[in-house]
């Protein structure tokens, strides 16, 4: 109500361009979330009040850089693991790196989103599959198998979520370098990994580090990425290949 018709706009802290039709976070915004985050990267500890309010203004940057969220679930789960806001909780060397991940990511890369519906249409679909003893992926006319116990020294108490999560890992680690500026989409007939992938969010520690290593091929390469659920028996081809 206050500003008068525009093209670019400011609000809330994010740069709407609808001429660009993309969103970015306002500049200055996006320097004290950095100086803040060079503050916590030297903190060895903090109170649970604290580490909320740093994970909140995360959250709201992971609005902006959609695949951001797996950075931030981490501090989530440390903020969790203590009731009373005044209880004092410790950052780990893989929260530091989870800082040094954002400070990195808000100088240097995708500082800009395009509208969702602007989103370029799917390139590919990739078929991946898992089972307690193997997974499988499927790529045109290329294809993968592994063996847990074998090839990863897994045994039966890893879940089949974590497994089924680990293969679209496996599928990107593969072929990530030919999806550059590509749509990809991963098909399982996992519905925890689909949402869980797509929502960049969930409880299991080794799913979060499938969704961080996933992520990080997508910006290494540049490519963007979602996952649907295909009915198991439709998924023949990667279920024969695991």
């Amino acid at each position: 109500k206050c500003t008068p018709p525009t093209k670019k706009l400011t609000f809330l802290g994010v740069y709407i361009d609808s001429t660009t039709r993309t969103i970015s976070l306002d500049p200055a915004k996006a320097f004290e979330l950095t100086l803040l985050l060079e503050k916590w990267k030297k903190k060895k500890s903090s109170t649970k009040k604290e580490l909320q309010k740093i994970i909140g203004k995360l959250q709201w940057a992971a609005t902006i850089f959609r695949a951001s969220r797996p950075y931030v679930r981490r501090l989530v789960n440390l903020a969790n693991s203590v009731q009373r806001q005044s209880h004092t909780v410790f950052l780990s060397n893989d929260d530091h790196l989870d800082f040094e991940w954002w400070i990195q990511n808000l100088t240097n890369l995708h500082k800009t989103t395009v509208f969702k519906c602007d989103l370029p249409p799917v390139s590919a679909y990739i078929q991946s599959d898992s089972s307690m003893v193997a997974a499988g992926g499927i790529f045109n006319d290329d294809w993968f198998h592994v063996s847990w116990p074998t090839d990863f020294e897994w045994d039966e108490k890893i879940h089949i979520n974590d497994r089924e999560t680990a293969a679209l890992l496996l599928c990107a680690l593969r072929w990530a370098h030919l999806w550059h500026g590509k749509t990809i989409m991963f098909m399982t007939d996992n519905t925890c990994t689909m949402f869980g992938t797509n929502k960049g969010s969930c409880k299991s520690k080794l799913a979060q580090q499938c969704h961080r290593e996933l992520t990080t091929l997508s910006y290494l390469h540049n490519f963007s990425f979602s996952v649907m659920y295909l009915k198991g028996e439709y998924n023949i081809w990667a279920d024969a290949a695991s």
